[in-house]
């Protein structure tokens, strides 16, 4: 089921894949413990596998809904 959010004034819907692969470099990269703010202005520096055929937009938008969900 794909639901809609809307983001910076256009809509967004949840990717999963997305989703999945920000979570599994976010718990296997130590650079991701929460010490330190990481918002790249590049989806390249954020050394994830998989985010390429994406914005950065949605990335960043798909990271703030982890943040908010814990």
């Amino acid at each position: 089921m794909q639901v809609e959010y809307k983001a910076r004034g256009s809509e967004m819907k949840r990717d999963m894949d997305l989703i999945r692969s920000l979570l599994i470099a976010i718990e296997s990269d130590p650079r991701f413990d929460g010490s330190v703010l990481i918002r790249p202005d590049e989806k390249d520096n954020l050394g994830i596998v998989g985010v390429t055929d994406h914005s950065l937009e949605e990335i960043d938008y798909h990271l703030m809904m982890l943040i908010e969900d814990g």
